[in-house]
């Protein structure tokens, strides 16, 4: 089966004399480390592309799968012809909530323009 390695464990470090605010830091929302497959056999792409697909079994919540197919819609991706070169997103919930929250911005922007192209009000001559 495949399995994403995430890097190294690491603790919450509360020694705050050393905290700054001033220097970007790592979002936690991108891969630091390589994506591992234990069965070399099994393409992490393919996996993945599977996983959200399947409606049984799957390691994914609907809400994520659905989610999921939003963003990798294959009429507006090509991110499957990757095949096992391909990277799947992060899931942890931040990750997941930050992705969630792109979607939804989109969808309102989408639907701002249909309606203003779908308008009485829109003109050819001057559509912005």
């Amino acid at each position: 089966a495949a399995s994403l390695n995430m890097g190294v464990p690491q603790g919450v470090d509360l020694n705050l004399d050393q905290f700054n605010l001033s220097v970007p830091t790592e979002d936690g929302c991108h891969w630091q480390d390589t994506i591992q497959v234990q069965d070399e056999t099994v393409a992490v792409g393919e996996a993945f592309w599977k996983q959200i697909e399947t409606s049984k079994e799957s390691i994914f919540s609907q809400p994520d799968q659905e989610l999921f197919k939003q963003v990798f819609n294959p009429h507006l991706s090509d991110r499957r012809s990757d095949a096992q070169l391909f990277a799947p997103p992060r899931t942890s919930a931040t990750c997941m909530q930050r992705l969630r929250i792109l979607v939804k911005s989109e969808e309102i922007v989408r639907q701002q323009r249909e309606e203003h192209f779908c308008s009485q009000t829109f003109d050819v001559q001057a559509p912005g």
